[in-house]
C-alpha cells in the first residue's frame, strides 16, 4: 500500500470516535511525506486500541517538498488512550524518527 501524505495503508484523521484494530497484518507500506506512519497515520481521535496485530517492511520516508517521515509504521499525533497489545513490528524504518512508532 502506498500512501502520499501520511497512512500507506490507513489513515485516521481527527474522528471524535473510539478506534480499535484488531487481528490485522500490514505488509509492505509506504508513506510519502505528509504526517508520516508508514501503515497508518493517527491523528486526533480520543481512544485507539490495536491487538495483535503485525507491521512487516512498512517506511515512513520525507521528501524535500513534503515533510513526514516519521512512525515506520504507525504515526499518532494528538491521540489520546493509545493501547497496544501483542503488536509485532518487523523491519519497519522512518527516515526521521521513530522505525516502528512515533508518538
Amino acid at each position: 500500500a502506498f500512501g502520499l501524505g501520511g497512512g500507506g495503508a490507513v489513515s485516521v484523521f481527527a474522528l471524535p470516535v473510539e478506534v480499535t484494530v484488531a487481528a490485522a497484518s500490514f505488509s509492505s507500506c509506504l508513506a510519502v511525506g505528509g504526517q508520516g506512519g508508514g501503515a497508518m497515520s493517527v491523528l486526533g481521535v480520543i481512544s485507539f486500541s490495536l491487538f495483535s496485530t503485525t507491521f512487516i517492511n512498512s517506511t515512513a520516508l520525507a521528501t524535500q517538498s513534503l515533510s513526514g517521515g516519521s512512525g515506520g509504521a504507525i504515526c499518532f499525533a494528538a491521540a489520546f488512550n493509545v493501547s497496544l497489545t501483542n503488536a509485532s513490528f518487523i523491519r519497519s524504518a522512518a527516515s526521521e524518527v521513530g522505525g516502528g512508532i512515533y508518538a
